[in-house]
């Protein structure tokens, strides 16, 4: 009798039982997205702001050229793909399962709040798109954990980061088909196998007596786990998802390199480019591979030197800076265009400048060109 009930009951209601069915505080959900959303913003505008201190001159950033390489690249793949399909493959089930729940979310707070339009048959192919992009976001962050830790690929790193942000995201995804899976068996609604993927974890409940109460539990367990991703989003190694995109249109823009003379008060020795390029960076390891003073085994790695550049931390040595070849084996494979041997070419400009820890050689060069101008 209590089942039936509460499909009486929510067969009676209106949109919010759709988004807070069985949830109560519901302030507190927005409490928490409002403070989500500021974090977010902050990590943002932080790391524009320091994107800023690299822009000098004038001149207009448009260009279609960006654009399609936008497109081509960023969201279709076409170069990550290049060299490494399985790589790329597994990228691409990240990038259109995350884009795909993402949208999911943005259509269901339009629905909720600016005009209702999930309804009908429109709200089934949605539920569908949802539970495929969800899909497809599990299986390839699976499939990155097992690139990572399983076949353990050489070019790639294993630190704590590296395995906090794939689990991190896989629990936003289970979390949200667990919650779901309840909704499905205590509503048990005919449309249950458009939401295939909840419908699937509907079935470990008898359909007599599903878990209604645990449901509050795993709304607020998703919700928590989903935005404090959210929340952390502009403070880890995911941020490329945001600054990649940016790189690779504005990739090609000679205009937005600065010659050392032009650095500004603060003394910064990177163009506007090559500071979003350091958090652009997928740390994917190509370039590692590719790198002849890698391979020669000196002390030299392009993706260390980004990951240097762009923090100021670690125990990179500013006189590896030399080792570099400038041979752009590393730009050729770059999914986002990075070129490491123009930021090299920057930092070797400011240690010149300063004066500090020029190699000796290169130090006996430069008073010979000043003594004899030879």
């Amino acid at each position: 009798m209590r089942y039936r009930s509460i499909r009486r009951q929510f067969r009676g209601r209106g949109l919010l039982e759709k988004n807070f069915w069985q949830i109560e505080s519901v302030w507190l959900f927005y409490l928490l997205a409002a403070l989500a959303a500021g974090l977010f913003a902050f990590g943002v505008l932080n790391r524009v702001r320091v994107w800023a201190r690299g822009l000098r001159g004038k001149g207009g950033l448009f260009a279609w050229r960006g654009l399609e390489r936008v497109l081509l690249d960023a969201f279709l793949g076409k170069r990550i793909l290049k060299g490494d399909i399985a790589a790329g493959m597994m990228h691409l089930l990240i990038l259109w399962g995350f884009l795909g729940l993402f949208a999911g979310t943005v259509l269901l707070t339009v629905d909720h709040y600016i005009l209702s339009f999930l309804q009908g048959s429109v709200y089934l192919i949605f539920s569908l798109c949802v539970e495929i992009a969800g899909v497809v976001l599990v299986v390839g962050l699976l499939w990155a954990m097992i690139r990572r830790y399983i076949q353990r690929v050489s070019r790639l790193e294993r630190r704590p980061q590296d395995l906090l942000v794939p689990v991190w995201l896989l629990l936003v995804a289970l979390s949200g088909f667990l919650a779901e899976g309840v909704r499905l068996a205590a509503q048990a609604p005919s449309w249950a196998g458009w939401s295939f993927a909840g419908y699937w974890v509907s079935l470990l409940w008898s359909p007599s007596d599903p878990p209604v109460s645990l449901y509050p539990y795993f709304w607020w367990s998703h919700a928590f786990i989903s935005l404090g991703f959210i929340a952390a989003l502009p403070y880890s190694k995911l941020f490329h998802i945001l600054a990649a995109p940016l790189h690779i249109y504005l990739s090609d823009q000679a205009a937005l390199l600065v010659p050392t003379e032009m650095r500004g008060d603060e003394g910064e020795a990177y163009s506007f480019r090559d500071l979003i390029s350091f958090d652009a960076c997928t740390r994917c390891g190509r370039c590692v591979e590719v790198c002849p003073s890698t391979g020669a085994g000196e002390p030299f790695a392009p993706r260390d030197f980004i990951i240097w550049a762009g923090t100021h931390q670690g125990s990179f040595d500013s006189k590896k800076v030399w080792h570099c070849t400038t041979c752009r084996a590393c730009l050729e494979v770059c999914p986002v265009y990075i070129a490491v041997p123009d930021s090299i070419h920057q930092a070797r400009s400011t240690v010149i400048e300063d004066g500090k820890q020029v190699p000796p050689l290169l130090m006996k060069t430069l008073e010979k060109l000043f003594k004899y101008n030879n």
